[in-house]
């Protein structure tokens, strides 16, 4: 290539206004953001005669301490037809087995078929689509006060609880821990009381809760899980595309 171009380890700080564009430039919930608060990614700078044009961000597969798998990456508008060339570049630097990434961003979903031996599907990303207006006569769908239990669930239930015959029959909540201004709807239903719809018409109030506070509802679920998925889509969700990882061809 006429110019120099390599890959170089930066701090978050530093590649921040980079990763302030690709959020802007995605609009969409970023699955990964949890990496990047808790401080389970490294960073390089991507440059081209040593002006930084882009960003990668590499964390572990499996452990947190383990940077294996390129999971973000971007580069300025300007540059993106060097983007193979830069992620060579970032492959001798990391010499990283995995990448990782939301077919709704297209720059590293295309590496990815291009660089990776062969991809699988983990999981289908939704967000919101329009307003539904299911009924359930009889259901009371509210805020779980701090002592109530859910008796199917062995972890701690989501914040929302929907009850009929005075009976918990859903539980589900809103997580934040995403870029904002997304968060992201998880529920389940009691098993005896599944299939009769009612996880269509708790999702539809759990995205109701959540633009009354002033987030942005999506979903996730795995890409075997056909139930979850059509509920999601019957409350008004659709589905925007889905997580691929493979290893890297060397």
């Amino acid at each position: 290539m006429p110019f120099t171009i390599k890959a170089e380890a930066a701090r978050y700080q530093a590649i921040l206004p980079l990763r302030r564009l690709f959020l802007e430039s995605l609009h969409a919930q970023v699955c990964y953001e949890a990496c990047h608060d808790q401080g389970w990614a490294d960073y390089y700078h991507l440059i081209i005669e040593n002006q930084p044009v882009g960003y990668a961000a590499v964390k572990g597969m499996e452990e947190l301490g383990h940077r294996d798998t390129i999971f973000e990456y971007y580069l300025l508008p300007g540059y993106r037809q060097h983007a193979a060339h830069f992620f060579r570049k970032l492959l001798e630097e990391t010499n990283v087995q995995y990448v990782e990434c939301q077919t709704n961003e297209p720059l590293l979903t295309a590496l990815a078929h291009a660089f990776a031996k062969t991809l699988h599907e983990e999981l289908w990303l939704l967000s919101d689509d329009h307003v539904t207006h299911h009924l359930l006569p009889g259901a009371l769908f509210r805020k779980r006060r701090a002592t109530e239990r859910v008796p199917w669930l062995k972890e701690s239930p989501g914040d929302y609880l929907l009850l009929m015959d005075e009976k918990i029959v859903a539980e589900g909540g809103l997580l934040m821990h995403y870029n904002p201004p997304y968060a992201d709807i998880h529920m389940s239903v009691a098993p005896s009381y599944q299939g009769r719809g009612i996880g269509t018409y708790f999702v539809q109030e759990l995205k109701r809760a959540c633009y009354l506070l002033g987030y942005l509802p999506v979903a996730r679920c795995q890409t075997d899980n056909s139930a979850s998925r059509e509920t999601l889509i019957k409350a008004g969700m659709k589905i925007c595309g889905k997580t691929l990882w493979g290893p890297i061809a060397r």
